[in-house]
């Protein structure tokens, strides 16, 4: 179904529409807890790419979307690849929405599981007071 309504909109509004982006970005967490890897990091990459291009790289959703293409990386067991990227959005989401935002306290989270994953033992790093 969420195929479906993605391809109408991309078809309807085009590829690079917000509403189109937002069916897609949840398409492919949708793909990704369906453990079908290969084609959410596809469809995540693509819709970062669009938001950034819309949007910049100073907005939130891009930011996110790093994030969540970093997760994607760590699934298929790319836990070093993945951690230089879960960095980069926790410091691009805060840049953009403060260190104590929900978004941003999210994305410290994940890059502190990133650390760990690829063996970190520092955890989350970055700023004071965070290890």
């Amino acid at each position: 179904m969420m195929r479906t309504v993605r391809e109408q909109l991309e078809t309807r509004r085009g590829a690079s529409h917000p509403e189109t982006l937002m069916v897609t970005t949840d398409y492919a967490m949708l793909l990704r807890d369906l453990g079908r890897l290969d084609e959410a990091r596809d469809l995540a990459e693509d819709a970062r790419a669009r938001y950034e291009a819309l949007l910049g790289d100073a907005h939130p959703y891009p930011a996110g979307l790093l994030d969540d293409c970093a997760l994607i990386q760590r699934c298929q067991g790319d836990h070093e690849g993945a951690l230089p990227r879960a960095e980069q959005a926790r410091t691009r989401m805060e840049r953009a929405l403060g260190a104590g935002h929900v978004w941003s306290v999210g994305a410290a989270l994940n890059n502190a599981s990133a650390r760990a994953a690829a063996g970190d033992v520092r955890g989350g790093g970055g700023g004071p007071g965070r290890g």
